[in-house]
C-alpha cells in the first residue's frame, strides 16, 4: 500500500508536471527520515506519500522503466489470504535483476537527498525540502555527554543527519568516531559557504572520518554526517564522538590525557 502511493504522488509530476502538488508531502518525510522507507501510509510522516521522492531517485538512476518493472514483478506474485505483499523484497530483486540492489540504491538516495543533485525537474529542485537534521553541535568535543547524545538506534531503511557547526572551540580539522552495527553507512559532506559540498569517506580500519578545514571562520557552513541504515536489519546502532572513545569516557589505560596527549599532542585537546 504504501509503494502505492508513493508512485500515485511520484506519477503526478511525471505526467503532469506544472500541478506540483506531491511537494507538499515532502515536509513530513524530512522530519521523519528515522522512520523506515515502508512505514505505514500517513500524512502525518511522510509514510507512502512522502516516499515518492525514492522513485524520482530510481527513475533517474535506472530509467523510468524501473518503477513499471517493480510492478510487474509484483504481479506475477500471490498475495496469501488477502495480505499486504512486502515490498522491499519486491525492490530489491528488481533492482538486482538491474545489477545493483537496493541496500546500495537506499544509501544513494539518502546521500542524493543532501547533495540534492536531481537531474530531472531541475527548476523544482527549490521545492524539495531540506532534510532535517537529528542533533547539531556547536560546542566541543562532541561526546557521549553532549545533549542530545550523539547516537542513534535506526529501523531498517532509515536515516538521519546529524549536522556540526564551526565555532572559536572547534577543531581546525574535525575527526568523528564512529561505532556502529553492521547495518549502518556513513559518509560526511562539508558544506562551504559558497554552497559547494565535498565528501569524505569512512575510514574503515579506524572508524573515522576527518574532515579537514573544518574550523576556518566565514569559509566552512557545516559538516553533515549522513547515517544510514541501508539494510533489512533492525535496530541497528551508531555512535559518534569528536574524539577518541577512550578519550570521551577518561579510560583507557593511562587515562584520557594520557590518549589525547599521545594522539593530539597536548591534554587540551
Amino acid at each position: 500500500i504504501w509503494f502505492a502511493e508513493a508512485t500515485s504522488a511520484w506519477m503526478e509530476d511525471e505526467v503532469y508536471d506544472s500541478i506540483n502538488q506531491l511537494y507538499t508531502y515532502l515536509p513530513n518525510f524530512m522530519n521523519n527520515s528515522k522512520l523506515s522507507l515502508d512505514t505505514l501510509v500517513s500524512r502525518d510522516t511522510g509514510g507512502g506519500y512522502g516516499r515518492w521522492i525514492f522513485n524520482r531517485y530510481l527513475a533517474e538512476g535506472y530509467g523510468q522503466g524501473i518503477i513499471r518493472s517493480i510492478w510487474e514483478r509484483l504481479a506475477i506474485l500471490s498475495s496469501p489470504n488477502g495480505t499486504d505483499i512486502p515490498m522491499l523484497p519486491v525492490i530489491d530483486a528488481t533492482l538486482q535483476g538491474s545489477g545493483s540492489s537496493l541496500e546500495s540504491a537506499f544509501f544513494s538516495f539518502t546521500r542524493k537527498l543532501y547533495l540534492r543533485d536531481w537531474t530531472t525537474h531541475v527548476n523544482e529542485i527549490n521545492k524539495i525540502p531540506q532534510i532535517v537534521p537529528v542533533a547539531a553541535y556547536s560546542s566541543y568535543p562532541v561526546t557521549s555527554g553532549s545533549v542530545p547524545a550523539p547516537s542513534l538506534t535506526l529501523p531498517h531503511y532509515a536515516f538521519s543527519y546529524i549536522a556540526f557547526s564551526p565555532s572559536p572551540a572547534a577543531p581546525q580539522d574535525l575527526p568523528l568516531f564512529i561505532t556502529a552495527n553492521g547495518g549502518i553507512k556513513v559518509l560526511a559532506f562539508k558544506k562551504l559557504a559558497d554552497g559547494s559540498i565535498t565528501e569524505y569517506q569512512l575510514n574503515p580500519s579506524t572508524g573515522t572520518i576527518t574532515v579537514p578545514g573544518f574550523n576556518t571562520p566565514g569559509a566552512v557552513q557545516e559538516v553533515a554526517l549522513l547515517i544510514s541504515n541501508s539494510s533489512s536489519q533492525e535496530s541497528q546502532n551508531a555512535q559518534v564522538s569528536s574524539v577518541p572513545p577512550a578519550v570521551a569516557s577518561g579510560g583507557g589505560g593511562g587515562g584520557g590525557c594520557f590518549i589525547a596527549t599521545a594522539a593530539y599532542g597536548s591534554y587540551l585537546h
